[in-house]
């Protein structure tokens, strides 16, 4: 059902005050739907919809659909804390961390304090890693045998497991504890209860550390097409399992983080709150370029306001450049093509892509000036040159910012264009006014030579 047919159907309900309805309605339609319905209630009529809801194990495969930082936190304060512990006794360990993630910390300790203490102990040891890290979106909820094991007993460990289709893969750890290799759990049921585990076994396992971000989940996935992956300590270590479900949930969100963070929009407090830190960044640096304009400062001569008159194709030209060099490096990092060190590799690149554009550029600009501005060969050659080192300068830059940036963000925040264009335009405004200046100095063109 669609979300606001859906929504328009619930509040319907509640005002009519059909309870039993209500709850028809939740056990028919999809957790998921339900979940993105309450997006667009209040926190009244959330507490009224879970009041009519008596199946908590209906309650708790909503909440764990919940996606959205915001919508969770007000499902979450409208249901009494112990119903919630008991709620979350239906819900995985890996998703459970999800939702306590959206509390307060003070909330969330008095939570865990009326969960069950092993389930509590599980959930404190997820929540101690970030939540978009690999340790924050992995389960716990796997099988490791040892390897000297036979078929027979890595049977008996999957009924002990409650073995009902979850598990795809039976994980070998060598005798340091060490995770090294796996058996697929549709291979063991034809193989006699006696036979070695080890003989069975696929010791070509992609493994992923603790504490990589998220975005490089997703590369690791997509690069090995991976169903599954255990999640390894420094020592190699098994600590947990992250599978395509959960990588598919993350790509959504990394999407829309990625456009909003691009964009200069930060999650603060809402989409409006959000785009106001970048453009004050963005206004007070175009503001100082206005400045030097206005100002005319000692580099500036009466002669170089001829040349002003082209600044939004010498200066803003580049800076659009730069944003293209900064956020294909940001990407390159994100899926693991490059690292910190690879900073003079990709100068060396942005120097080669910057060269061909800009003189392809410069050449085009130069040809139009001097169709269309006939006799004013210096001036066009001047403009052609700065476009051209501009171009070269801006994209160098770009492809510069990501190192300097990211160094302790894995976000494309550093290198949004809310940032990237106000820093590369300030600059491109001084190498214009300094190369003007000094090429307008010297006799670049002899009076003898006319091009046209």
């Amino acid at each position: 059902m669609k979300t606001p047919i859906l929504r328009k159907t619930i509040i319907k309900l509640l005002k009519t005050g059909h309870a039993r309805n209500i709850k028809t309605l939740a056990e028919r339609v999809h957790p998921a739907d339900m979940a993105n319905s309450l997006a667009s209630l209040d926190q009244e009529n959330i507490k009224q919809l879970f009041d009519h809801i008596s199946d908590n194990k209906t309650i708790a495969k909503i909440l764990s659909k919940m996606d959205d930082r915001r919508t969770a936190s007000k499902a979450l304060h409208v249901i009494k804390k112990e119903r919630l512990a008991e709620i979350f006794s239906f819900i995985n360990p890996d998703d459970s961390a999800d939702i306590i993630g959206y509390l307060s910390s003070k909330d969330a300790q008095a939570l865990l304090k009326l969960i069950n203490k092993d389930t509590s102990s599980t959930l404190n040891e997820l929540l101690k890693y970030p939540h978009n890290s690999s340790g924050g979106i992995m389960s716990t909820k796997f099988l490791i045998i040892d390897k000297e094991s036979t078929v027979g007993s890595a049977i008996k460990e999957l009924k002990n497991k409650g073995h009902n289709g979850s598990f795809l893969n039976i994980y070998i750890k060598n005798n340091k504890d060490e995770v090294c290799a796996c058996v697929p759990i549709s291979s063991i049921f034809s193989f006699p209860s006696d036979t070695p585990i080890s003989k069975l076994m696929d010791e070509q396992i992609t493994t992923i550390p603790i504490n990589v971000h998220q975005s490089k989940v997703i590369s690791i996935f997509n690069r090995y097409s991976l169903f599954e992956a255990p999640v390894v300590d420094k020592d190699g270590k098994m600590l947990g399992i992250i599978t395509a479900d959960n990588v598919s949930k993350i790509v959504e969100q990394e999407v829309s983080k990625d456009l909003l963070e691009i964009s200069g929009s930060l999650p603060i407090k809402s989409t409006t709150w959000s785009r106001i830190p970048m453009l004050c960044v963005s206004f007070l640096l175009l503001l100082l370029s206005s400045y030097l304009i206005y100002n005319k400062l000692y580099f500036i001569d009466q002669p170089l306001l001829e040349l002003l008159s082209f600044a939004p194709i010498l200066v803003i030209f580049p800076s659009l450049m730069s944003v293209q060099s900064s956020i294909s490096t940001s990407r390159d990092f994100d899926i693991g093509l490059i690292d910190l060190g690879d900073i003079l590799g990709i100068i060396k690149l942005e120097l080669k892509i910057s060269i061909l554009f800009g003189l392809a550029f410069c050449l085009l600009l130069f040809s139009g000036l001097s169709f269309y501005i006939p006799g004013t060969e210096k001036t066009h050659l001047i403009l052609s040159i700065i476009l051209f080192l501009n171009m070269v300068i801006a994209s160098t830059l770009g492809g510069i910012f990501p190192f300097i940036l990211r160094r302790k963000s894995s976000s494309y925040l550093p290198v949004s264009a809310q940032v990237i264009i106000p820093i590369t335009t300030l600059i491109c405004l001084i190498s214009y006014m300094l190369i003007s200046k000094y090429l307008l100095s010297i006799n670049i063109i002899p009076d003898t030579w006319k091009i046209f």
